[in-house]
């Protein structure tokens, strides 16, 4: 933290918010992205069950 000499203005904590808006979203979309995965898969292995016991 010793280049916050020459950025003192109002827009590091703009700066900050976009850093950490980015961050959530990223985290949002992989979370997004394993929730999905995690549906298929589960709706994958029901139908499998369903054919296995159809048998």
């Amino acid at each position: 933290m010793r280049d916050t000499s020459c950025q003192h203005t109002d827009r590091a904590p703009a700066s900050y918010r976009q850093q950490a808006y980015n961050i959530a979203k990223k985290s949002y979309h992989s979370v997004r992205h394993l929730i999905i995965e995690f549906w298929r898969f589960s709706n994958y292995y029901a139908e499998y069950k369903a054919r296995m016991r159809g048998q």
